[in-house]
């Protein structure tokens, strides 16, 4: 950090960077270094501005100049990165779900759907001379059917993205699982 503000202080033609620049650029260090939710970004992020300002505000009282002053609080803050971790460890922990235990919810509903899909086809090919009425209200049963569990597929996947900023989203992507396998077992 001395070693730029010394660049501008020999080379005046050069363009200095603000204050507010380089605290930009340090909060979205911080950002980038962030492992919280999504939800609870923009307050630490808030948090550090405003000490950010509210520190350079009390050098600037005792004569130092802006640039400098910034300069001073976040080197008194430390890192960025540092900075991130140390709010990694603040609230809830949600559990890390990666990978098939992510997802899992999501399979009964998608595999039922794809089953129905693929009934649907195979019977709309096989069957010769047209439909009687019962083949055409077994194909209308199978498409509510695969519709219903398309349905239910798209519900677990906005729970299971849900899930990253609130752990009981992830076991509300269980319900539609469970009612596409009772619609399925009832049917």
């Amino acid at each position: 950090m001395e070693n730029v503000q010394d660049d501008h202080r020999r080379d005046p033609s050069r363009s200095a960077v603000t204050s507010d620049e380089q605290i930009q650029k340090y909060l979205r260090k911080v950002q980038s270094s962030l492992t919280v939710p999504r939800r609870d970004r923009r307050r630490i992020l808030e948090e550090i501005e405003s000490h950010l300002q509210d520190g350079s505000a009390e050098y600037m009282l005792s004569g130092t100049e802006r640039r400098e002053a910034v300069a001073q609080v976040m080197e008194e803050l430390g890192p960025p990165e540092a900075v991130a971790a140390s709010f990694a460890n603040e609230g809830p922990a949600v559990p890390n779900r990666t990978g098939l235990m992510r997802w899992l919810p999501i399979v009964l509903p998608l595999t039922l759907c794809a089953l129905m899909g693929a009934y649907l086809v195979w019977t709309i090919t096989w069957i010769p001379g047209g439909w009687t009425d019962g083949e055409r209200l077994t194909q209308l049963m199978w498409l509510r059917r695969g519709v219903t569990c398309a349905l239910l597929s798209i519900a677990a996947y906005l729970c299971i993205r849900r899930a990253d900023r609130d752990p009981w989203w992830w076991w509300a992507a269980w319900a539609p699982a469970g009612v596409a396998l009772a619609t399925t077992v009832i049917w």
